[in-house]
């Protein structure tokens, strides 16, 4: 069995995984908790299919990861339940908790390619010098510009657009549809995924950490104020959809996928998934483009916050 949880690691679905140590016996079916599935994520299809071409006969049955709350409690639920998954593909600040010696399943000496990883990219995945998780490459966060959107309200991105032009363009999206769609998205409600909207920290000058220093948090006086007078603005200019404290990350992307929304920070990786979303709901799918968040130093920036209109 163990072989088994190796190989579908090792093609690259885990951001970290686990599995938990069983005596060699028939298998018939594996289970992996994530929120993946094959027919909307890309990298999971290639890897249950990579595995089939080794154990054709052994079938990949997902479990659902449940974010909601920005915790743990999927997995937690199944091994108070002892109905533990063989693989999890989470966030590492849910799973790291799990990667544990007695826990967790050994994967030095039965993966293959390990030696394929640059230095030092399995350490973060070791206790005592045993691996107990694979990383997941990682993506950019970009701007998504729903060029359909663009093309109706007659506005074209420019280079190394300001938060001034954002804001023109999110004025342009209200006038025109008249409530029907939106700017950008935002949400609050869950307490997993702000990865997303807190891009925008970056496009203020603000800081989570020092460079090199993590022993506290610098938003404060990099100018994490302005991000939130930024993010009242939205909201107070209609820019953003009514409620938005009281909407769900998933629910925000499923309303992108729909074409709610005429540009939000998002991972080109997703593309497929929620837009596959929006047409399953019976919407058509857009036409988009990547662009890089705004350039300029907050203070060269001239929009006018809440506090001082």
């Amino acid at each position: 069995m163990r072989r088994f949880l190796f190989v579908l690691l090792a093609v690259g679905i885990a951001t970290v995984g686990f599995a938990t140590p069983t005596v060699e016996e028939t298998v018939t079916e594996i289970t992996v908790l994530t929120t993946a599935t094959y027919d909307t994520n890309e990298q999971f299809r290639y890897a249950v299919d990579k595995f089939h071409e080794d154990y054709p006969d052994v079938a990949v049955r997902t479990l659902a990861l449940d974010l909601s709350t920005g915790s743990a409690m999927t997995m937690d639920a199944l091994h108070e339940a002892d109905l533990r998954p063989n693989i999890y593909w989470d966030h590492p600040s849910r799973v790291s908790k799990y990667m544990i010696p007695g826990y967790a399943l050994p994967l030095d000496d039965a993966i293959r390619g390990l030696d394929q990883y640059n230095d030092g990219i399995l350490d973060p995945y070791r206790h005592d010098g045993v691996l107990y998780g694979i990383p997941e490459a990682g993506q950019a966060n970009g701007m998504a510009i729903n060029l359909d959107i663009m093309e109706e309200i007659g506005y074209t991105v420019p280079e190394n657009w300001t938060v001034d032009d954002f804001l023109e363009m999110c004025e342009l999206v209200k006038q025109f549809y008249g409530g029907e769609k939106w700017g950008t998205f935002m949400y609050a409600k869950t307490m997993s995924g702000d990865y997303m909207i807190n891009t925008w920290w970056g496009a203020f000058g603000a800081k989570m950490f020092a460079p090199g220093d993590y022993s506290h948090t610098t938003i404060r006086e990099t100018g994490g104020a302005k991000v939130h007078e930024f993010y009242q603005l939205l909201a107070s200019n209609g820019y953003i959809p009514p409620g938005a404290a009281t909407l769900a990350d998933g629910e925000s992307f499923g309303m992108w996928g729909e074409g709610k929304f005429a540009a939000v920070p998002f991972f080109p990786g997703w593309v497929e998934t929620y837009q596959k979303i929006g047409v399953d709901r019976g919407f058509e799918k857009f036409d988009l483009t990547f662009v890089e968040f705004r350039r300029r130093p907050a203070n060269q920036c001239r929009y006018i916050s809440p506090v001082q209109r």
